[in-house]
């Protein structure tokens, strides 16, 4: 386990600006949650934790027959801020020297770029590599275990940003340009099948 490197997948939201759960939609014929699981777990960096809250028993049944843990957000309504809080909260007490954090709605996340991820924590020694995506960044995004407690302080929907931007001296971005292309409306998603079917 100190080798491992798990992957935390947020995938807790109602997806109130598309109308229905993200995680669900079909993505050239597998869900985006399906998706996103199965780039994580061949990666084989570690274990995959999926924080789950709205929709939770379709997303589970999805996800039955992959090697994942499952973990509930009671209180998921509160934001992606509550919900990381919870995923660090669970996983803090085992023995692992950091975790990625992804998020459920970037359909071109590749097992590539949490191998990247990796590959460059190891070469650079940071404490933080997050996703550059050239005109923002975001998730993936690795932490050190030293940013645990400070992960598990986040509540509400602010996120982990405030924390990357608080410490910049220690963090590094690897390049993902198609980061930025995530699922937030409707049109978003049919903007995405129509350019990659």
């Amino acid at each position: 386990m100190p080798n491992e490197l798990p992957i935390m997948v947020l995938a807790a939201g109602s997806s109130q600006r598309l109308g229905q759960a993200k995680q669900l939609l079909d993505l050239n014929g597998k869900t985006l949650i399906s998706h996103i699981v199965e780039e994580a777990l061949e990666s084989k960096l570690g274990e995959v934790f999926v924080l789950t809250g709205f929709k939770q028993d379709l997303i589970r049944d999805e996800l039955q027959y992959k090697s994942v843990q499952c973990l509930h957000v009671d209180h998921w309504q509160e934001g992606m801020g509550a919900t990381i809080s919870k995923g660090i909260s669970i996983i803090e007490s085992l023995d692992y020297k950091g975790v990625i954090i992804t998020v459920c709605d970037q359909p071109n996340i590749s097992k590539e770029i949490f191998v990247k991820i990796s590959d460059y924590v190891g070469r650079s020694g940071k404490g933080i590599v997050f996703s550059d995506y050239g005109n923002g960044f975001g998730p993936p995004t690795y932490f050190d275990r030293k940013y645990f407690r400070a992960l598990t302080e986040l509540y509400g929907d602010i996120g982990a940003k405030p924390i990357i931007l608080d410490n910049l001296k220690d963090a590094a971005g690897i390049r993902f340009s198609k980061g930025g292309i995530d699922i937030d409306t409707m049109d978003d998603y049919k903007n995405y099948l129509k350019n990659n079917i």
